[in-house]
């Protein structure tokens, strides 16, 4: 029979799975909403970084074991990556002017401007 401390412990159980749940849901989207609010143009990679290093690390932790959940756990190493990748600005992108500039006579429009 069921009595209040299996309902207690019931209760618990599936408090700490949707705390764990919603830690990982946050920490996957983390380097992805960092990298988008930043206006970074490999947003979408950084994402797909995230999400694919906290799932190793996950499936290393939980469910493989031996040899593969070293590998998996060593793949892990991705979700540091993105995080540090959302926050650096990439060399040699280059962002258009944001004013066109004027060329002399040839302005852009293909009028020319007499002076």
């Amino acid at each position: 029979m069921i009595d209040m401390f299996d309902i207690i412990t019931f209760v618990l159980f599936g408090g700490i799975v949707a705390i764990t749940v919603q830690v990982v849901v946050t920490l996957g989207t983390l380097p992805g909403r960092i990298a988008q609010k930043r206006d970074h143009p490999q947003a979408v990679a950084i994402a797909i970084a995230s999400w694919l290093g906290i799932a190793t690390l996950v499936l290393g932790a939980t469910v493989a074991s031996g040899a593969e959940a070293i590998s998996f756990t060593a793949m892990g190493f991705l979700w540091p990556f993105a995080l540090v990748w959302a926050y650096l600005k990439p060399i040699g992108v280059r962002f258009p002017p944001a004013e066109p500039q004027a060329l002399g006579p040839n302005r852009p429009g293909g009028k020319e401007v007499a002076s």
